[in-house]
């Protein structure tokens, strides 16, 4: 009876399975394996079962529907958005020049002071704001606070402007990345004074808010290299201010996130750069070595020209010290220390540090650009949380060459219940300005160190 009860069973889920309709048509094979890989990929960035449910059910759904939709959209669109900037600056650069961006900067900022002139006209009702909304900032903000404001077209500044080797300066405007940066100035040997690392960045919100850099030990936070700034007033007047013919501006701009003007266009200040970056590894057993080293390294005449350190758990941290160095001579054993680190089939930079640990330490030679942009591939290490398995891999050399979703393009599709929740759900950076008493007290969490104590200015730099 077993045996025969058996035998229908088996018949029934054969007669099921003939059922099945096999796609034979190349179009119809295609869908079935894309709709396959989107249940794969749903399936091992599904995160909502490990979360509390203390979070809403709206919340835990979106995060497990999040990732296919990363990987199947926000990442290939990402792609496309990178590769129109390229297209971009490579025809302002190359075919136009700087000369036609100069020639048309005023054309540019017109909007600016019309959008200005007419809030003055109208009685001066409504706050002042950009027209950038606020998915396409670098911020966690929840809300929007622009829906009751007068709302400034600046999208259209985004140029360079002008490259002066005789003081020294590059001239842009204020929607100006750091990756446009980047590709103009590194070619001829240039970069940024304090060159930040995400390329999505620009030059406003580091000019008119707020920047700092693995050199910040020695030469302080971005506005320390900023030479001039041109703004446009709350009256629609543009003013060019320097410390010399304004000083009270000048000084009182950093840090005032458009309460003071409207940036238009600043001068920064630009410094000769080597090809490569050799940098050592340092690994460190509790916070007191971490922090003794790291205010030794930081303080000393000779301090490295890059200082960072990166935590892994409550004891064990890497700090990471580095300065240039020309092209090392081919067959050297520096050469054969030379780490592209950024290229996508490549392990994420904060993982690959992490192998340091178990070495004990030791030391490479990475180039410049490779070095600058180091956490642009796995926006530092948020990334993972959002594509769990972004670093493996298969990942990597299927999907990696498309790069990092776009910061603002995460925003866009979070939408507002998940945007809300994830704000509370984790910490997005924490940052130690003079010293770090107990790092990682609570919890075993990664995250940057930046020392920035300042060298004295009696010494030589």
């Amino acid at each position: 009876i077993n045996a025969e009860y058996g035998a229908r069973q088996h018949r029934k889920m054969l007669r099921f399975l003939t059922s099945i309709p096999i796609p034979s048509e190349p179009l119809s094979i295609a869908a079935t394996a894309f709709l396959g890989l989107v249940l794969l990929v749903t399936f091992l960035g599904n995160d909502a079962g490990t979360m509390s449910k203390s979070f809403s059910w709206q919340f835990r759904l979106a995060a497990s529907l999040r990732t296919p939709i990363l990987v199947f959209f926000v990442v290939p669109l990402s792609a496309l958005l990178w590769l129109k900037r390229q297209i971009i600056i490579t025809y302002r650069l190359r075919v136009r020049g700087l000369e036609a961006s100069r020639a048309t900067h005023a054309d540019r900022v017109q909007p600016v002071i019309a959008s200005i002139q007419r809030w003055n006209e109208s009685g001066r009702t409504q706050k002042l704001r950009t027209a950038r909304p606020n998915w396409a900032c670098m911020s966690t903000k929840l809300s929007s606070n622009k829906d009751d404001a007068h709302r400034v077209p600046v999208s259209q500044l985004d140029h360079i402007l002008d490259l002066n080797l005789e003081d020294m300066s590059v001239t842009v405007e204020p929607n100006v990345t750091m990756g446009m940066l980047t590709s103009f100035l590194l070619p001829k040997g240039y970069a940024l004074q304090i060159q930040v690392e995400m390329e999505s960045i620009t030059v406003g919100g580091l000019v008119m808010g707020f920047g700092m850099e693995t050199n910040s030990h020695t030469v302080g936070f971005f506005q320390e290299s900023l030479m001039a700034y041109e703004v446009a007033s709350h009256d629609g007047v543009i003013r060019d201010i320097t410390k010399d013919s304004d000083p009270e501006y000048f000084y009182a701009l950093p840090w005032n996130y458009g309460t003071l003007g409207f940036l238009l266009s600043a001068k920064i200040r630009i410094v000769p750069v080597k090809e490569y970056v050799r940098m050592k590894y340092i690994i460190t057993s509790s916070p007191k070595e971490l922090c003794d080293k790291m205010t030794k390294l930081s303080e000393a005449d000779d301090a490295p020209t890059f200082l960072e350190a990166t935590i892994y758990s409550k004891d064990k941290a890497v700090i990471q010290c580095g300065h240039f160095v020309d092209r090392p001579a081919r067959g050297s054993a520096e050469a054969n220390m030379i780490n592209p680190i950024n290229h996508f089939w490549k392990p994420f930079y904060y993982k690959w540090v992490e192998t340091f640990i178990q070495k004990g330490g030791g030391e490479e030679v990475i180039p410049r650009q490779h070095y600058y942009h180091r956490f642009t591939r796995s926006i530092f290490w948020e990334l993972d949380d959002m594509i769990p398995f972004a670093n493996h891999p298969i990942y990597r050399c299927l999907w990696g060459w498309m790069g990092a979703p776009e910061v603002s393009l995460l925003k866009l599709f979070q939408g507002p219940v998940i945007r809300q929740n994830s704000f509370y759900a984790h910490v997005v950076q924490e940052l130690s300005l003079i010293h770090i008493s107990e790092p990682t007290r609570l919890l075993s969490i990664s995250y940057a160190v930046f020392c920035l104590k300042k060298k004295k200015k009696n010494k030589k730099i």
